[in-house]
């Protein structure tokens, strides 16, 4: 049973971290994807993050329906959501990366 708490522990640990860091991840990403009306979007985009809140309040009530832990696979769809967007993202300026052989 210790084994399975701390398994836990970090985990969440560890996955509140990466929530963290992906907003910032997607919001230069998408800032990068358009041309003009930065901070139009921008604030579109404020308001989705802020509007997050309403996924906790699906989920605990998914979890009063049916059970915590099927109420939490919905987490699935908006972390499916995040990555996708890492995919169809098209950013108009192209950074330089370590796979780049231009020197």
């Amino acid at each position: 049973m210790k084994k399975n708490y701390y398994i836990s522990l970090y985990s969440f640990s560890i996955v509140g971290f990466f929530m963290s860091v992906i907003y910032i991840v997607i919001f230069s990403l998408a800032l990068r994807s358009i041309a003009e009306d930065h901070g139009s979007f921008a604030g579109i985009l404020g308001t989705g993050i802020i509007g997050g809140a309403v996924v906790q309040l699906l989920i605990g009530g998914l979890g009063s329906l049916f059970g915590l832990r099927q109420g939490m696979f919905l987490l699935y769809i908006t972390f499916g959501y995040m990555l996708s967007i890492g995919f169809w993202a098209k950013p108009l300026v192209t950074n330089k990366t370590i796979f780049d052989n231009k020197a």
